[in-house]
Protein backbone atom coordinates (compact mmCIF):
# COMPACT_ATOMS: atom_id res chain seq x y z
CA UNK A 1 0.00 0.00 0.00
CA UNK A 2 1.39 3.46 -0.83
CA UNK A 3 2.53 5.52 2.10
CA UNK A 4 0.22 8.35 3.10
CA UNK A 5 1.54 11.78 2.14
CA UNK A 6 0.83 14.77 4.38
CA UNK A 7 -2.87 15.53 4.25
CA UNK A 8 -4.61 18.84 3.79
CA UNK A 9 -8.00 19.05 5.49
CA UNK A 10 -10.38 21.71 4.18
CA UNK A 11 -14.05 22.58 4.64
CA UNK A 12 -16.33 20.63 2.32
CA UNK A 13 -18.32 22.52 -0.31
CA UNK A 14 -21.61 21.80 -2.06
CA UNK A 15 -19.60 20.17 -4.84
CA UNK A 16 -18.42 17.52 -2.33
CA UNK A 17 -21.85 16.48 -1.02
CA UNK A 18 -22.45 13.58 -3.43
CA UNK A 19 -18.97 12.13 -2.80
CA UNK A 20 -19.41 12.49 0.98
CA UNK A 21 -22.76 10.67 0.79
CA UNK A 22 -21.19 7.93 -1.33
CA UNK A 23 -18.24 7.37 1.03
CA UNK A 24 -20.51 7.34 4.08
CA UNK A 25 -22.87 4.82 2.44
CA UNK A 26 -19.95 2.61 1.38
CA UNK A 27 -18.48 2.76 4.89
CA UNK A 28 -21.85 1.88 6.44
CA UNK A 29 -22.32 -1.05 4.06
CA UNK A 30 -18.76 -2.28 4.66
CA UNK A 31 -19.30 -2.17 8.43
CA UNK A 32 -22.68 -3.90 8.22
CA UNK A 33 -21.20 -6.68 6.07
CA UNK A 34 -18.86 -7.35 8.99
CA UNK A 35 -21.63 -7.31 11.59
CA UNK A 36 -20.66 -3.86 12.89
CA UNK A 37 -23.65 -1.64 13.48
CA UNK A 38 -21.79 1.65 13.82
CA UNK A 39 -24.19 3.60 11.59
CA UNK A 40 -27.58 1.99 11.90
CA UNK A 41 -29.56 3.77 9.20
CA UNK A 42 -29.02 5.71 6.00
CA UNK A 43 -28.73 9.42 6.67
CA UNK A 44 -31.86 11.52 6.19
CA UNK A 45 -32.06 13.17 2.77
CA UNK A 46 -30.34 16.54 2.79
CA UNK A 47 -28.58 16.00 6.13
CA UNK A 48 -25.05 16.12 4.66
CA UNK A 49 -25.96 19.21 2.59
CA UNK A 50 -27.20 21.03 5.68
CA UNK A 51 -24.05 20.10 7.63
CA UNK A 52 -21.86 21.29 4.74
CA UNK A 53 -23.77 24.59 4.60
CA UNK A 54 -23.12 25.07 8.34
CA UNK A 55 -19.39 24.43 7.77
CA UNK A 56 -19.33 21.19 9.77
CA UNK A 57 -17.90 18.72 7.21
CA UNK A 58 -14.18 18.61 6.46
CA UNK A 59 -12.51 16.60 3.73
CA UNK A 60 -9.13 15.55 2.45
CA UNK A 61 -8.48 14.70 -1.18
CA UNK A 62 -5.92 12.87 -3.24
CA UNK A 63 -5.54 13.39 -6.98
CA UNK A 64 -8.69 15.52 -6.97
CA UNK A 65 -10.84 12.85 -5.29
CA UNK A 66 -12.22 13.06 -1.73
CA UNK A 67 -10.72 10.16 0.22
CA UNK A 68 -11.57 10.99 3.83
CA UNK A 69 -13.81 13.15 5.94
CA UNK A 70 -15.29 13.97 9.29
CA UNK A 71 -17.96 16.19 10.76
CA UNK A 72 -16.94 18.59 13.51
CA UNK A 73 -19.67 20.43 15.40
CA UNK A 74 -19.61 22.63 18.47
CA UNK A 75 -22.73 21.12 20.04
CA UNK A 76 -23.96 17.54 20.06
CA UNK A 77 -26.96 15.50 21.04
CA UNK A 78 -27.94 16.33 24.62
CA UNK A 79 -29.38 12.82 24.95
CA UNK A 80 -25.82 11.49 24.66
CA UNK A 81 -23.79 14.02 26.58
CA UNK A 82 -26.32 15.67 28.87
CA UNK A 83 -25.38 19.31 28.68
CA UNK A 84 -22.96 19.78 25.81
CA UNK A 85 -19.79 21.51 26.88
CA UNK A 86 -18.78 24.84 25.39
CA UNK A 87 -15.22 23.57 25.90
CA UNK A 88 -15.57 20.73 23.38
CA UNK A 89 -15.79 19.94 19.70
CA UNK A 90 -17.87 16.92 18.72
CA UNK A 91 -16.58 14.63 15.98
CA UNK A 92 -18.75 12.27 13.98
CA UNK A 93 -18.93 10.59 10.58
CA UNK A 94 -15.19 9.96 10.38
CA UNK A 95 -14.84 7.91 7.21
CA UNK A 96 -12.19 6.90 4.73
CA UNK A 97 -12.90 5.82 1.15
CA UNK A 98 -12.28 2.07 0.91
CA UNK A 99 -9.41 2.38 -1.66
CA UNK A 100 -7.60 4.72 0.76
CA UNK A 101 -8.07 2.49 3.83
CA UNK A 102 -5.13 0.97 5.67
CA UNK A 103 -2.76 3.91 5.16
CA UNK A 104 -3.22 5.71 8.49
CA UNK A 105 -5.63 8.30 7.12
CA UNK A 106 -8.12 7.89 9.98
CA UNK A 107 -5.49 8.78 12.59
CA UNK A 108 -4.40 11.79 10.52
CA UNK A 109 -8.00 12.96 10.29
CA UNK A 110 -8.36 12.65 14.08
CA UNK A 111 -5.19 14.72 14.53
CA UNK A 112 -6.54 17.37 12.15
CA UNK A 113 -9.78 17.54 14.18
CA UNK A 114 -7.76 17.90 17.39
CA UNK A 115 -5.85 20.83 15.87
CA UNK A 116 -9.11 22.48 14.79
CA UNK A 117 -10.62 22.13 18.26
CA UNK A 118 -7.46 23.56 19.82
CA UNK A 119 -7.39 26.45 17.32
CA UNK A 120 -11.00 27.24 18.25
CA UNK A 121 -9.91 27.66 21.89
CA UNK A 122 -11.66 24.50 23.08
CA UNK A 123 -10.16 21.92 25.44
CA UNK A 124 -11.76 18.61 24.42
CA UNK A 125 -12.52 16.56 21.34
CA UNK A 126 -15.47 14.25 21.93
CA UNK A 127 -16.94 11.38 19.94
CA UNK A 128 -19.02 8.26 20.39
CA UNK A 129 -19.18 4.78 18.89
CA UNK A 130 -21.42 1.74 19.12
CA UNK A 131 -20.62 -0.22 22.27
CA UNK A 132 -20.51 -3.47 20.27
CA UNK A 133 -17.71 -2.21 18.01
CA UNK A 134 -14.70 -3.48 19.97
CA UNK A 135 -12.33 -2.81 17.06
CA UNK A 136 -13.25 0.88 16.88
CA UNK A 137 -13.26 1.23 20.67
CA UNK A 138 -9.66 -0.06 20.74
CA UNK A 139 -8.78 2.23 17.82
CA UNK A 140 -9.97 5.32 19.68
CA UNK A 141 -8.24 4.24 22.88
CA UNK A 142 -4.95 3.76 20.98
CA UNK A 143 -5.45 7.26 19.55
CA UNK A 144 -5.47 8.65 23.10
CA UNK A 145 -9.20 8.97 23.75
CA UNK A 146 -10.56 7.96 27.13
CA UNK A 147 -13.93 6.45 27.84
CA UNK A 148 -16.12 8.83 29.78
CA UNK A 149 -19.49 7.12 29.85
CA UNK A 150 -22.22 5.55 27.77
CA UNK A 151 -25.34 6.83 26.09
CA UNK A 152 -28.15 5.71 23.82
CA UNK A 153 -28.40 6.60 20.17
CA UNK A 154 -31.59 5.45 18.45
CA UNK A 155 -31.94 1.90 19.76
CA UNK A 156 -28.37 1.03 20.69
CA UNK A 157 -25.81 1.85 23.34
CA UNK A 158 -22.76 3.94 22.51
CA UNK A 159 -19.49 4.53 24.34
CA UNK A 160 -18.60 8.19 24.88
CA UNK A 161 -14.97 9.25 24.40
CA UNK A 162 -13.05 12.45 24.91
CA UNK A 163 -9.50 13.62 24.50
CA UNK A 164 -7.81 16.75 25.76
CA UNK A 165 -6.29 18.94 23.05
CA UNK A 166 -3.64 21.62 23.10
Amino acid sequence: MPKLAAINVVPATRADVDRINTILAEARDWLHARGIRQWAEPLPPGWVSRCVERGEFFITSEQGQVIGMFRLAWIDKARLWGETSTEAGYLSKLAVARPAAGRGLGVELLRAAERMVDAAGKKLLRLDCWSGNSVLISYYERAGFRRCGTGRCLDFEVVLFEKGVG
